[in-house]
């Protein structure tokens, strides 16, 4: 259990990162992160990290189509989480 919570935060930590990363990027007009690697990352259990990284950020929040696949997103993280607490 407690290895699956520190997989988990590591997960968000790293989604997180990717999105303050992409905006300082877009800021610098620099080779920025793709939109598909952001929500991998989000995805592969970081959702919770991505929705930070949106709102501390301000990123891709004015992008409606960004933003529904992201919910898509959260909702197979949570089944994903809910079924891996269910097998322990």
């Amino acid at each position: 259990m407690h290895i699956l919570l520190a997989i988990l935060i590591v997960l968000n930590v790293v989604s997180f990162a990717l999105f303050g990363i992409d905006k300082s990027k877009a800021r610098r007009n620099a080779w920025r992160v793709s939109e598909a690697t952001l929500l991998t990352s989000g995805l592969i259990c970081g959702t919770v990290g991505a929705w930070l990284g949106v709102y501390v950020f301000r990123h891709k929040s004015s992008k409606p189509s960004f933003l529904l696949r992201l919910a898509g997103a959260s909702v197979i993280d949570a089944i994903v989480v809910i079924a891996l607490l269910a097998l322990l």
